[in-house]
């Protein structure tokens, strides 16, 4: 009787241990941003930067003032990844750090768990291109908030954005983008 008492203690620590190990395999953090839609048809990239400031900052330039200090007025225009880092950067004081490849999960998760969200620059298959934001990750998924209209928010494969995944507006691949 001891023995089946003792087998039944060792059973049972070993499916308690295996719960606790996987339970810390598996990692998540959202910061839960809140999404503002982009107010012009190429404005995704200040829409973005909009929304990493409001969260971080708790208040931001307007969309409108954001593309004015890339491109002198509120034109209905895109930009680049050092543009969009440069209105950043002038518009809320934070050094920015670009990277023109994915960069690492571990980086993500480092990133968002220093509550700073992270800006994607995505090239669609099809042709030109989007900005979005990752404000959180659940075991090899990002979390993206997309400014594009009616999109919500939603998690992609950390391995398919690299290569091409279906974000809500659009289906292509990350290609680069900023830290704050």
């Amino acid at each position: 009787m001891k023995r089946f008492r003792k087998l039944c203690v060792a059973i049972a620590l070993c499916v308690v241990s295996s719960i606790c190990l996987s339970i810390t395999a598996y990692s998540m953090n959202v910061l839960y941003i809140t999404r503002y839609q982009q107010e012009n048809s190429n404005w995704c990239w200040a829409a973005s930067i909009y929304m990493i400031s409001k969260h971080v900052m708790g208040s931001s330039y307007s969309q409108s003032q954001i593309v004015t200090s890339v491109h002198g007025s509120a034109v209905n225009w895109g930009a680049s990844i050092s543009e969009a880092a440069y209105a950043m950067r002038v518009n809320t004081g934070f050094q920015t750090n670009i990277y023109t490849s994915p960069i690492s999960y571990s980086t993500v998760e480092s990133r968002i768990n220093a509550n700073r969200p992270i800006y994607l620059g995505l090239n669609w298959n099809n042709g030109g291109g989007h900005a979005v934001v990752c404000d959180g990750y659940n075991n090899y998924n990002l979390r993206i908030v997309d400014p594009w209209n009616t999109c919500p928010a939603r998690y992609v494969g950390y391995e398919e954005s690299k290569r091409n995944a279906k974000f809500c507006s659009g289906e292509g691949r990350w290609v680069d983008g900023f830290y704050i």
